[in-house]
């Protein structure tokens, strides 16, 4: 089977990081037999120094990765039977102008970040890990948070659904989960598929969030633009934006897939009524959580059949979510 270009990202930083980051790995896990063996982490944790790499992708872009272990049992429903602490990855980068003047901020693209951050955590915590997204890298350049839930003795879980991002780690004022698809794990990806990216806590009401539908529409669309800039990292296709539209009723995109290997372009387009959508996820799901809505929209649109099996109109094929029946 073909070496997917996501999975080969993660193998050429291993081969070239691999010491310095099992050393990271070793320090974090003699941390957590600290946690095991007194109740808490030491007060004056060891802080891990940051690894120093230059960019797979950009020859003139370096990196700074910061790996780190806190405890979150204030952060969130977490079980006091079973203590939880949280391994985090923060990723920042910059970029060395031509002219040798001052170094700029940047983020790496997408795929990269994650590929360093699973590279850092090994395959296991990898495929329970979260890529966390603050509203404060919409408005300037700050490190990018991966984050993963794993109890003292190393083994990870996913997160609460009340899980406080913010606290965790990550800062600023807001902040949402989107739940890295596992690469190794084919039972957690059918758990994932079936109950969702995070664990119900006891106090969080199910059902239909109390956000508006033009809030949750924006949630929702967030989470898939995320989703489809990994998509190609994923796939042998390349997917292409050719419209998207939300308009508080519901959201439509027209997009096509280049397929690299057989050179073929196809057109396509959704629409999702968000009224119908959400009603649809409660039911199915028993909430909305636009994280779960977004990746079921891009879930649908990576799987979409054969061009002629929608509605064709202006040589697009178009279909609806949920399905009209």
């Amino acid at each position: 089977m073909d070496e997917l270009p996501a999975e080969r990202l993660v193998r050429q930083i291993t081969e070239r990081h691999g010491r310095e980051l099992d050393a990271h790995r070793s320090e974090i896990n003699e941390q957590l037999a600290d946690f095991r063996a007194h109740g808490r982490l030491p007060s004056a944790a060891r802080r891990l120094p940051n690894i120093s790499a230059r960019s797979f992708e950009a020859e003139d872009i370096e990196l700074d990765l910061a790996i780190g272990v806190r405890e979150v049992a204030q952060f969130g429903s977490i079980n006091p039977d079973n203590p939880t602490l949280v391994a985090s990855v923060a990723i920042g980068a910059a970029r060395t102008p031509a002219d040798g003047s001052r170094r700029v901020r940047v983020y790496l693209s997408a795929g990269e970040e994650e590929a360093w951050a699973r590279a850092a955590l090994g395959p296991l915590w990898a495929d329970y890990a979260y890529r966390v997204f603050a509203v404060r890298n919409l408005v300037d350049v700050y490190p990018r948070f991966f984050l993963v839930l794993v109890d003292d003795l190393g083994r990870p879980t996913l997160a609460p659904d009340d899980f406080d991002w913010v606290r965790a780690g990550v800062g600023g004022t807001t902040a949402y989960p989107q739940k890295l698809a596992p690469m190794n794990d084919a039972a957690l990806r059918s758990r994932l598929d079936r109950d969702g990216d995070v664990l119900p806590a006891a106090d969080v009401t199910c059902g239909l969030s109390s956000v508006s539908r033009s809030t949750w529409g924006l949630q929702v669309l967030s989470t898939l633009a995320d989703e489809l800039a990994l998509a190609t990292q994923r796939s042998h296709r390349t997917y292409v934006e050719e419209g998207c539209q939300l308009d508080g009723e519901a959201l439509t995109v027209r997009y096509r897939w280049h397929n690299r290997r057989i050179d073929a372009n196809q057109h396509f387009g959704i629409r999702v009524p968000l009224e119908s959508f959400r009603a649809d996820l409660v039911q199915r799901f028993g909430s909305d959580h636009p994280t779960r809505a977004g990746r079921l929209i891009e879930r649908v649109m990576n799987e979409q059949g054969g061009w002629e099996d929608g509605e064709i109109i202006d040589g697009t094929s178009w279909t609806e979510l949920p399905p009209q029946t």
